[in-house]
């Protein structure tokens, strides 16, 4: 049954990328690839969530048993990065002529929101057991299933963000730094339950607290990337100088006037202002635009679409 669910109904994504060259295998596999890495993480979600609130109840480990809860809203996450993996997945169509890759941003940053909700969560709670005093002694399993906890989740950041940097994928890095989150709570629960053990009750909290600011750390960025994606921020100056340089060297290319280019997704959408002789012929102008476009996603395999006008050239100082 499970296996059903997971090759028949998640994996299967229905993408026909509408992009010259040989670009289709490519992007077809960039988002299996996404889809398979992001489901592998919602599975192991569930099995946490589920694994750590039966041991935190039964333990009596309130850090345990809220890092349950913490692993409840990772699953929710989760599920929207998957989301965003398949709307992203879809062709262009007459309504989006730029395609759907937004969505992988608006995950990321649902996901970044949901990180920081998580971290201020745990502060809340961390202070009212402080004022309240009701401390527990936990159970000495609960310390295991804390260290396993640790053990999984930085295994599973570190091989979702290799992913992730691969296909180039914000919402996939954004999973990634939501299991470095996790990581980073369950140290604070093997510190608090250590604590408890010993007759310090009150480490538990504290430990909580202090990390979860470094959790709300995570959130931020997380939410920075992302509305920097969709607020259309420039790529780096050495990605805009390749770019002028792939143009200048075609035949009849006097000038670069302007460059501008925006992300989407994971791939960029390139405007050029060229200058050309103001003495060629409309078809030869023609011909000189279309070599640009064509070099430049040739050349740059995460452009997907080149908008090139063309000018007289004039002199420049």
């Amino acid at each position: 049954m499970v296996h059903f669910f997971v090759f028949h109904l998640l994996l299967p994504i229905y993408v026909r990328t509408p992009y010259v060259f040989d670009n289709i295998g490519a992007m077809d596999k960039r988002f299996r690839e996404g889809q398979k890495v992001t489901i592998i993480s919602l599975l192991f979600n569930i099995f946490l969530a589920a694994g750590k609130g039966v041991v935190g109840v039964l333990g009596r480990s309130q850090a345990l048993t809220a890092d349950a809860v913490d692993s409840v809203s990772d699953v929710i996450a989760t599920l929207f990065v998957l989301i965003s993996l398949r709307i992203s997945g879809k062709p262009k169509d007459p309504e989006h002529p730029y395609g759907h890759y937004k969505a992988e941003p608006i995950a990321a940053g649902i996901v970044g929101l949901i990180i920081t909700a998580a971290a201020i969560a745990v502060i809340v709670t961390a202070i009212l057991t402080i004022i309240r005093g009701d401390h527990t002694e936990p159970a000495l399993i609960t310390l295991y299933v804390a260290i396993a906890v640790i053990v999984i989740k930085e295994g599973l950041y570190r091989y979702v963000s290799r992913i992730g940097k691969k296909i180039n994928s914000i919402a996939v890095m954004a999973t990634a730094s939501d299991h470095r989150k996790d990581a980073l709570s369950a140290i604070a629960t093997v510190i608090g339950i250590t604590g408890a053990r010993l007759g310090v009750l009150v480490l538990d909290p504290l430990a909580a607290i202090v990390v979860a600011f470094f959790i709300l750390r995570i959130g931020f960025f997380v939410s920075f990337q992302s509305a920097s994606e969709l607020l259309d921020i420039s790529p780096p100056k050495k990605i805009i100088e390749k770019i002028k340089k792939i143009t200048l060297s075609i035949n009849g290319i006097e000038h670069v006037a302007d460059i501008r280019a925006r992300k989407t997704g994971p791939y960029l959408i390139v405007d050029i202002k060229i200058e050309i002789d103001s003495q060629m012929s409309v078809a030869d102008s023609h011909h000189s635009a279309g070599l640009v476009k064509r070099e430049v996603m040739r050349q740059m395999s995460d452009v997907s679409d080149v908008m090139v006008h063309v000018n007289p050239h004039i002199a420049h100082d």
